[in-house]
């Protein structure tokens, strides 16, 4: 993810972190014999339940604005709505 308020060593070190998660998603999907789509509803569940346990659900719905809004902003910019 590009983050202009950081600088160039903060966001070499957030593309390095994501390049290393990437990675192991694709090995706990082999290893677990799941889809992607099967993982990243394990994940989003994972998520929901630990804003839940905290007392965060406004900041959880803040997180889910944020998503949406940058599905709709991508769907525009392909012309899709």
């Amino acid at each position: 993810m590009i983050d202009e308020d950081r600088d160039d060593e903060e966001q070499k070190a957030v593309e390095d972190m994501a390049d290393d998660l990437a990675s192991i998603t694709i090995d706990f999907c082999q290893n677990h014999d799941i889809s992607i789509s099967e993982f990243n509803g394990l994940m989003m569940a994972q998520v929901v339940r630990l804003y839940r346990d905290q007392g965060s659900i406004h900041e959880l719905e803040m997180l889910l604005d944020h998503v949406h809004n940058t599905i709709v902003d991508i769907r525009r910019l392909n012309g899709e709505l």
